[in-house]
């Protein structure tokens, strides 16, 4: 979109972003982490750090969508200062 300024496709798109950010914030745990995988019981109780930081970006990258979209999503961005807050405090 920042490319191509494509404003069709990122309407198009934003009902996938949305459902995959939703799937991936339900993962969230403890300190904010968020768990590498999904069992049928839950989220297996385990998160990897580069994958964190990987997600961190990705969020705010789907929040700047929600922004150009018009549809605001503040329960992203709550998901956001936790999962922030749990790769600079708790890395391990």
């Amino acid at each position: 979109v920042l490319i191509t300024s494509d404003d069709s496709f990122a309407e198009a798109m934003w009902p996938v972003v949305q459902k995959a950010i939703d799937f991936v914030i339900d993962l969230q745990v403890g300190y904010g982490e968020i768990c590498w995988a999904r069992s049928e019981v839950g989220p297996l109780q385990e998160a990897l750090l580069t994958g964190c930081a990987s997600i961190f970006h990705s969020i705010r990258c789907a929040l700047a969508l929600a922004a150009l979209i018009g549809d605001p999503q503040p329960e992203w961005e709550l998901a956001l200062g936790r999962l922030g807050h749990a790769i600079v405090a708790h890395p391990e």
